[in-house]
């Protein structure tokens, strides 16, 4: 076995965090990127484009979908049926995003981000534009 290395990104698991809940990275690799189910009455047709996944699903009954992404607080979804509701997306038992599904349709599925990274995100902004004026003011003295 390859020990991990900068060069070998399949031990490094592409440098994400893997969540202590994966397995192995092994195991990401073996599962592949299939949606998992429970109930044989689902079929589920998954398309990954553009940082949004979208599922066309078709049920019997209600059942849980496990997607081959790894979990991340952020994960949202919702169902393409006219409301604009947005769930948050669940970590599964193994480390990957699961979500509920209660009746057919088209979900689609993108890393919303959480509030503390809205956050950082403004703070930087504001931080980085408050030194600039800092500057600025500083050489207008001069």
């Amino acid at each position: 076995m390859e020990e991990a290395a900068i060069g070998n990104d399949y031990h490094l698991g592409g440098y994400e965090y893997i969540s202590d809940k994966v397995p192995s990275v092994p195991y990401l690799h073996e599962r592949g990127d299939t949606v998992e189910y429970s109930n044989p009455g689902t079929s589920v047709l998954y398309n990954n484009e553009d940082k949004m996944i979208t599922l066309n699903v078709a049920l019997d009954s209600a059942d849980t979908l496990t997607l081959p992404l790894l979990y991340y607080k952020g994960y949202v979804y919702g169902f393409v049926d006219g409301k604009q509701q947005v769930h948050n997306a669940v970590q599964s038992s193994d480390g990957l995003v699961q979500i509920p599904v209660n009746y057919s349709g088209t979900i689609y599925v993108y890393y919303k981000g959480t509030l503390t990274q809205k956050i950082g995100f403004y703070v930087s902004l504001i931080s980085v534009l408050a030194f600039c004026v800092y500057i600025f003011m500083q050489r207008k003295r001069k």
